[in-house]
């Protein structure tokens, strides 16, 4: 099952801490800044109150242990630091150039959505197999003797040269804790959008894990509106908080939990490689039965708010068709893409164009 290997996984397998510690139970280092810094008092407050507000920016040397280990203590972490990330500093510079085309605040949490995704592992289709390559791209980079795990060590970015220049550059696999990390910085350090970084707060009774019960989101505002960010089901679709598409949103999110904590289980396969893999569910921002305000650039249209008349084909090549169609009562032609299943990169190159 490609889909739920998305989710959040953060810790699962790092021991360890921070560079420079001696095992368990030391007390990190955040960068030099020493545990009273910033960093690791915004590590610490993530690890108690499940939330950095929109008016929190992320700090060099924030650390993320999941739901069940304190972040100042040398444990299972990845780490947000671009001072010895040069893979994430590689990324951010990338992020801003490609930003730049993008002028509306729901343009530019689309495009961020959608970069982040691709660097991370893709979504969809492309997303197969991402937990057993997250497995490995962890068990590679780790800290050899704390665990610890640079973030940007899970990213397509940390490849450089020809092979980063090819058709098919290499892609990473950061799972949902890793996105919304990225995301939440990256809107920060480009001063983007306002941004949250959430989790699922555990209910009463229950047992933290850094594996289960770890459900993570950003919200972003734009204009006025509170909205989720979907990283994984359709990377830069934005859902208003609390309407039905950010409910299913969050459903879709829960429901793959113990489907990712199986693959884990199965060493990144599926738990029963005899049971026919499923396809990734269908986002909210296709189910036009769901109520709720989706924020979109000014160009943007609904697939069903056209009309194309199949059987009237103006032209085709090697990209597309083109048809004629209606939009708003008015004659239009539309063209369409023969790629059903484009890369996260690539729509944000058609978008941006």
């Amino acid at each position: 099952d490609a889909w739920p290997a998305l989710l959040p996984l953060a810790g699962a397998m790092l021991r360890g801490g921070s560079t420079g510690v001696g095992g368990a139970g030391a007390l990190v280092d955040f960068g030099g800044e020493g545990d009273g810094g910033l960093a690791a008092r915004q590590s610490r407050h993530f690890f108690e109150h499940n939330r950095i507000d929109f008016s929190q920016a992320l700090e060099d040397g924030f650390r993320d242990s999941g739901l069940g280990a304190e972040p100042t203590v040398a444990g299972s972490s990845v780490v947000l630091d671009r001072r010895r990330d040069s893979a994430l500093q590689r990324f951010a510079d990338r992020c801003r150039k490609k930003l730049r085309k993008a002028k509306d605040e729901a343009a530019q949490a689309m495009v961020l959505a959608l970069l982040v995704s691709d660097t991370c592992g893709r979504s969809g289709v492309h997303a197969a197999d991402l937990v057993r390559k997250h497995l490995r791209l962890a068990s590679e980079h780790r800290h050899g003797d704390t665990g610890e795990l640079l973030l940007g060590d899970l990213l397509g970015d940390r490849v450089t040269g020809a092979k980063r220049r090819g058709k098919h550059p290499p892609t990473g696999a950061a799972l949902v804790p890793h996105r919304t990390l990225l995301f939440k910085a990256l809107a920060d350090w480009l001063g983007l959008l306002d941004c949250t970084l959430e989790r699922r707060t555990p209910v009463a009774g229950e047992k933290p894990s850094n594996i289960l019960h770890a459900v993570y989101w950003n919200i972003v505002l734009v204009g006025s509106t509170h909205c989720l960010v979907d990283l994984v089901f359709d990377p830069g679709a934005l859902y208003e908080e609390h309407s039905a598409k950010a409910q299913e949103y969050r459903k879709l999110l829960a429901a793959a939990e113990s489907e990712a904590c199986e693959a884990i289980q199965a060493g990144g396969g599926p738990a029963d490689p005899s049971r026919k893999a499923m396809p990734p569910p269908a986002p909210p921002s296709a189910l036009k039965e769901l109520a709720g305000y989706m924020p979109r650039p000014p160009w943007h249209v609904e697939p069903w708010a056209l009309e194309i008349a199949r059987g009237d084909r103006i032209g085709r090549g090697g990209f597309g068709e083109v048809f004629h169609g209606r939009w708003a009562n008015c004659h239009v032609a539309i063209k369409e893409i023969k790629d059903a299943t484009p890369t996260d990169a690539e729509v944000v190159d058609f978008m941006l164009e």
